[in-house]
Parts: C-alpha cells; sequence; structure tokens
C-alpha cells in the first residue's frame, strides 16, 4: 500500500470513529502475526477477556513476544486531541457532581524507560503537563507514575504489568491517595 494511499484511509478512519488504541500500520504490517496471534494461546498478545471483561494476568503458560518487550517509541504514539477532550470532560463532570477525581499514570518498566532519548522523555513530559493541566483545573488529584523506577520484573511487556506488578502498583497509588486524603477531599 502506498504511503499516499495509507495516509488517505488513516484520515478517513479518524473522522469517521476513533482509532486510539488501533494502529493501522502495524496492523497491516504484522498482518500474519495477528493471525498467529489469534490462533496461539501460548502467545502474550491472545490474552482474551473473560466473562466478566477481565485478563488473567496470572497466566502462566504465556510467552511474552519481544517485540512488545522492546515497546514502540513513545513519539510514534500520537497524542490525541480527543481523548484530552475527553478527559477535560470527565474532569468537569466529575467537579460539577462533587465526586473527587483521581487520575493514575501508570509507569513503563524500568528498562525501557531507562532508554528513551531526551526528545521522548520531552514528549512523554508534554502528555504529562497536560493531562496535569486538565485534573489540576479542577482541583483533582493526579498520581504519576512514569518516572518511577519500576523493575522489569514487574511488567509482561514494556507496559503492561504482571500480577505481581499490578498488586504493587495499586498499593502504591492506594498509599498515595490515603495519604492525601484531605487534599484529594477538597
Amino acid at each position: 500500500m502506498s504511503k499516499k494511499k495509507f495516509d488517505l484511509l488513516d484520515s478517513y478512519l479518524s473522522r469517521t470513529y476513533t482509532k486510539s488504541g488501533f494502529d493501522l500500520r502495524y496492523n497491516i504490517k504484522n498482518a500474519e502475526k495477528l493471525k498467529e496471534f489469534r490462533q496461539n494461546q501460548t502467545l502474550y498478545d491472545y490474552l482474551n477477556y473473560d466473562a466478566h471483561g477481565g485478563i488473567n494476568l496470572d497466566a502462566q503458560h504465556l510467552v511474552t513476544d519481544s517485540l512488545r518487550w522492546k515497546g514502540r517509541a513513545v513519539d510514534e504514539i500520537p497524542l490525541d486531541p480527543v481523548q484530552y477532550a475527553y478527559l477535560d470532560s470527565i474532569s468537569n463532570f466529575c467537579k460539577t457532581n462533587k465526586i473527587s477525581l483521581i487520575f493514575v499514570q501508570s509507569p513503563f518498566r524500568a528498562g525501557y524507560y531507562s532508554k528513551l532519548n531526551d526528545d521522548q522523555k520531552a514528549y512523554l513530559n508534554n502528555h504529562v503537563k497536560k493531562v496535569d493541566s486538565i485534573i489540576s483545573t479542577n482541583n483533582q488529584h493526579y498520581i504519576n507514575t512514569l518516572e518511577s523506577e519500576w523493575p522489569d520484573e514487574l511488567f509482561v511487556d514494556y507496559s503492561h504489568l504482571n500480577a505481581t506488578g499490578a498488586k504493587k502498583f495499586t498499593s502504591q497509588f492506594l498509599e498515595e491517595i490515603h495519604s492525601n486524603a484531605g487534599a484529594i477531599k477538597n
């Protein structure tokens, strides 16, 4: 597929529905691999939802894919204005309805984060500033764990925590919520 045709298709998809989480280039480039993912239940990418909408993070039979472990370059993923607008609407709704919104930014594994160059870290910092601006405008709470050290053994790939990591992550942000309870309620 030519670059021009791809850009037209990508532009069309962007206008017709939110394509967040859907990467057309990745899906076309990896079509054969994606077919294998759907058929091979030992690959990490096979993680299907159970009847309750959850995923078994403790699935010991899964083999992590090396591409997922390495991760994509953060600056390849556009900062989507639609998502920030949606966060802003949630924040406004919560403020209007006297709901204490706490936004928690999940981390990357240390081995991935440490290899980001200055431009990529600036790109992430831009995201953090946008989120912080939206959340702080409505006097809500933002817990940012992006720059924290999260050991690789707590992850199943560059950005998704395993069961042990998920428990530690939950404990950390719950501890922060409890220690800042007065500030969060106001």
